[in-house]
């Protein structure tokens, strides 16, 4: 892992984005936040570069930014797109979320009202916000 871009931690996680978009984790994956190897996975010896495009972001675009919460991991996209995971956090976004599958499970994407665009991510431990 090198050229480390931002460094995010959860209640259970922690998070490092590089400078050429990967994502790498470490410490346990609750609520499908890393796939569905199911609630409870862990990965606590060193950290683990997460698939090939894991957020479903567009050709083109690349990750800036990540942040982590109580069960939930949150990324932002340089065309200003946020992508987040974990189902409990899936739930409290009924009006903007969406995934190709409709299903919790997988990760989604937060549509930002017309006109926004991220330029940086910021998550709470409490109250699944960001």
């Amino acid at each position: 892992m090198r050229n480390i871009k931002a460094v995010a931690h959860g209640k259970f996680f922690r998070l490092v984005l590089t400078e050429e978009g990967r994502i790498y984790w470490n410490g346990q994956s609750r609520k499908y936040m890393f796939g569905m190897g199911g609630s409870g996975t862990a990965r606590l010896e060193g950290f683990h570069e997460m698939e090939n495009n894991y957020f479903r972001i567009e050709d083109g675009d690349k990750l800036m930014d990540v942040a982590g919460g109580r069960n939930q991991a949150i990324v932002a996209t340089e065309r200003g797109k946020i992508y987040a995971t974990s189902y409990m956090f899936y739930r409290h976004f009924n009006d903007c979320r969406h995934n190709s599958e409709n299903n919790e499970d997988y990760p989604f994407e937060l549509r930002m009202p017309e006109g926004f665009k991220a330029k940086k991510i910021y998550s709470s431990e409490k109250h699944y916000n960001i």
